[in-house]
């Protein structure tokens, strides 16, 4: 229901290239539109934008002057601009990964309204 357009890209699975931007603003549409957490949403949406107001980019997208990251970075570098909680109950989501086997998570706190 909330598949970024690029899909899984399994012609690169595994090589840690994949740009994860689009899956980690689908998990934004979806607790924005099936869950009504907009600030859920909007704290997805502002950590993705620092990482990109930072520089980081993916190799399909980056340019001289740029910080060139491949897929795990990227997800680390909008970990880093977010506030992770590890007090209360999470909603788990499955926001990036280079394969199954190497599957990431990030989970966001409902009751804190963040990373």
């Amino acid at each position: 229901l909330y598949e970024p357009a690029g899909g899984s890209a399994p012609d690169i699975a595994g090589k840690g290239i994949a740009n994860p931007l689009a899956q980690i603003l689908s998990v934004a549409l979806m607790l924005r539109y099936s869950f009504k957490e907009e600030e859920a949403a909007k704290a997805i949406e502002t950590a993705v934008e620092k990482a990109i107001s930072a520089g980081y980019r993916t190799g399909e997208i980056w340019k001289e002057g740029d910080k060139k990251v491949g897929t795990s970075a990227m997800g680390d570098a909008i970990l880093s601009f977010s506030k992770l909680h590890r007090k209360h109950s999470r909603l788990r989501v499955l926001f990036y990964s280079d394969s199954y086997e190497k599957s990431r998570r990030i989970s966001f706190c409902l009751f804190c309204k963040s990373l």
